[in-house]
């Protein structure tokens, strides 16, 4: 499980380099049924997942779970994470 950590926390943090050095936003698709993130990169800027857009599939171990904290109900299909306003 540290080992996939790490691998998910080396792969945002160099695509949002990238993000910053071509000025361009990127898209963080978390599937935890699939045990798999992906990282796409918003070529046309639409803030939607496209065919042809540069994407980068990070799978995961089944040990590896993705929930949200105490409170927040759980989500029940692959979420998008938008950082192009800023937010995080």
């Amino acid at each position: 499980v540290d080992t996939a950590a790490r691998s998910l926390q080396l792969s945002l943090l160099s695509a949002q380099r990238d993000a910053v050095a071509r000025g361009r936003n990127v898209i963080v698709r978390i599937d935890g049924a699939e045990h798999k993130v992906s990282i796409v990169w918003d070529d046309n800027g639409n803030g939607a997942i496209d065919g042809g857009e540069h994407r980068r599939p990070l799978m995961l171990p089944d040990a590896v779970r993705f929930q949200p904290p105490p409170g927040v109900p759980p989500l029940d299909e692959a979420t998008d994470l938008d950082y192009s306003s800023g937010v995080t």
